[in-house]
């Protein structure tokens, strides 16, 4: 179990995903927080910023361990739909 939660609740378990960037330096328990946020460290240990998607209670224990955490997108599905149509753009 993670340390900051007792349990998923209904909103991490059905609620949307956010797209996050945090940037370096890493909280060193950040892959405790957020498994995404620490995978993305994991991948791109070297980068000033990396963005991954979470849930809302994710993002609440990011906010409780760091400040250089930000939202970048509120509705990561939207995102990436809007980013698709962007493709198909001239």
């Amino acid at each position: 179990r993670r340390p900051f939660a007792p349990s998923m609740d209904a909103e991490s378990r059905n609620g949307s995903y956010l797209l996050v960037e945090l940037n370096a330096p890493w909280p060193p328990a950040v892959g405790l927080v957020s498994r995404a946020a620490g995978r993305a460290v994991r991948e791109q240990p070297a980068s000033s910023a990396v963005r991954f998607g979470c849930t809302q209670l994710e993002w609440r224990w990011l906010q409780q361990l760091t400040r250089a955490a930000r939202v970048v997108h509120s509705e990561l599905g939207e995102y990436y739909a809007d980013r698709a149509v962007a493709a198909t753009l001239p």
